[in-house]
């Protein structure tokens, strides 16, 4: 059987499928798992192999000293439409021999890890380095930076929509330092744009281009700051103080009341004291009677008035012959008075170590209840911080969410996402007033003309036609408003706010400002047009 298997009038692949193929992103992924090993299977086969990659790593080391020495050429690539104006750098000194972090007024911590800088001669970074660190928050920043949204993805082109921008630099004895390979940056960044599908990308100033970088870490961000269960009331028995002593602890009976030996004179007129005439008999404690053994005074015959029954069977009220009362009941089946104050001591001992046992309870239950009263105190803290929490994460979720980037190049990078949006694009004639070389002179002067949407977070770019004078083409939505920006090198900003573009495609011009005195007044004036900005139909 032959090992070759041939299609016949095989169905070309469909559009979509060859679209597919033009995701740059998705594409060098796949490069990488097909070619990681073939090339290594080649390298010990073949020694061309070799001696090419040997080639290519000179090649690549001599590229990438040249590249830390080639001039800037942000001045033509990021163009602030009003440099004076331009967002300001904040700077912070650190110790590269440290781990550092770093906290802004926005929320926003950079953590930078120790021995992470190398000069423009791959040499470690010793002394002092200042980090200059920047946001771009929102789309009216983006075009005030004169940064460039435009992706190029294997020869198609995109505009990214960004889900957090910001730029950091370093420097050390004034002069660039860069970060080690194998050194990263960690950014957490709080943005009002939610979506989970948004990648890292670095803004490439000499290849004028945003390069991949990695995805974005959202997911692993939110998971590792899971949100903590609402807290419970602990429930400890032992804390309940008033349930505490029934639940744990036997009450102990009254005192034992003491026993006594006396002949009462009137004791024949009762049947259950008749011919009983030196009984035993055992106090009773009663309230609003006498304790006869206060003061030393004990009850015998001659103090014993008489004595007559008092409310329950068996018990007597005696009469003292110096006057008061107390309660009693004879002992009539005690052995002997020498029997029953024995009895008596022995149930004495076991109350009083009863008592005893149950003060020390009652301290403890003391105790307890102060620690309910603390924990309960602690719960309704814990609860109040809750709660504040999950008002502030409830708030949080409906206007963004934290971000993580991770940083391994710097200067500026983004999360970003290629816009798939349904905008129109026209070719249009772009003058001021009457002036019809309007267009012309700016392209002239190297200016970059913008649009901003107030309902992405992007700034399109609006690319000059070759060939012919004036004409640009533009991308807006024709159902809400756009604002159309550009300035020219005497500072002055013109701005155009439209919905439609007229039937003879030509742009006017109606307004000029140029009275900025810093980045915040230019915003405040931007971001008073946007605001005005009518909202999707």
């Amino acid at each position: 059987m032959s090992k070759y298997r041939i299609h016949i009038d095989k169905n070309p692949p469909s559009k979509a499928r060859i679209d597919a193929y033009k995701d740059f992103d998705s594409l060098h992924k796949q490069y990488q798992v097909h070619s990681r090993y073939e090339f290594w299977r080649n390298l010990y086969r073949n020694p061309r192999y070799f001696a090419v990659l040997v080639a290519l790593i000179s090649v690549s080391v001599l590229v990438y000293q040249s590249s830390l020495k080639t001039p800037s050429t942000e001045s033509a690539f990021i163009l602030p439409p009003i440099p004076p104006k331009d967002i300001p750098l904040l700077e912070e000194g650190l110790r590269p021999q440290e781990a550092q972090s770093f906290t802004y007024e926005n929320g926003t911590q950079i953590h930078v890890p120790a021995n992470a800088f190398i000069d423009e001669d791959n040499q470690e970074v010793s002394g002092k380095v200042e980090l200059r660190y920047r946001e771009f928050r929102d789309a009216a920043d983006i075009f005030i930076a004169g940064i460039p949204m435009d992706y190029d993805s294997a020869g198609k082109s995109y505009t990214l929509e960004s889900a957090g921008m910001l730029e950091i630099l370093a420097y050390s004895a004034g002069k660039p330092v860069y970060l080690k390979e194998e050194k990263t940056l960690e950014v957490e960044y709080f943005s009002p744009y939610k979506g989970v599908d948004y990648n890292v990308y670095h803004l490439d100033t000499v290849e004028r281009n945003w390069n991949f970088e990695g995805e974005d870490l959202l997911r692993e961000s939110l998971e590792e700051s899971k949100f903590p269960d609402r807290p419970a009331l602990e429930y400890i028995l032992d804390r309940e103080a008033d349930t505490f002593l029934t639940r744990n602890v036997r009450i102990p009976n009254q005192k034992p009341g003491r026993v006594f030996q006396i002949a009462l004179s009137n004791a024949a007129d009762y049947t259950l004291l008749s011919g009983k005439q030196n009984l035993i008999w055992e106090y009773i404690q009663m309230p609003n009677f006498v304790d006869p053994w206060e003061d030393g005074l004990l009850p015998n015959a001659a103090a014993i008035a008489r004595a007559k029954p008092y409310r329950a069977a068996g018990v007597f009220l005696l009469e003292l012959k110096g006057g008061g009362q107390f309660v009693a009941r004879p002992l009539l089946d005690a052995q002997s008075f020498e029997v029953a104050l024995a009895e008596y001591e022995e149930k004495l001992v076991a109350y009083k170590k009863a008592l005893i046992e149950y003060n020390a309870q009652k301290e403890l239950a003391k105790k307890k209840l102060v620690e309910r009263e603390a924990a309960l105190k602690a719960y309704k803290d814990e609860l109040a911080a809750w709660e504040a929490k999950t008002k502030e994460r409830d708030s949080l979720a409906t206007s963004g969410v934290y971000r993580r980037f991770i940083i391994k190049k710097l200067g500026i990078n983004q999360l970003g996402r290629k816009l798939e949006y349904p905008m129109m694009q026209l070719k249009v004639d772009l003058s001021f007033q009457e002036d019809s070389s309007f267009g012309e002179r700016l392209a002239d002067q190297g200016r970059r003309i913008s649009l901003i949407h107030p309902e992405i977070n992007t700034v399109f770019s609006c690319k000059k036609l070759e060939g012919e004078s004036g004409k640009y083409m533009i991308r807006f939505d024709p159902r809400s408003q756009n604002l159309l920006c550009v300035s020219d090198k005497e500072e002055n900003l013109y701005l155009l706010n439209f919905r439609q573009i007229s039937t003879n495609l030509r742009m006017k011009f109606k307004n000029r400002e140029s009275s900025f005195s810093d980045h915040a007044s230019l915003k405040k004036h931007l971001q008073n047009w946007l605001d005005k900005i009518e909202p999707n139909n």
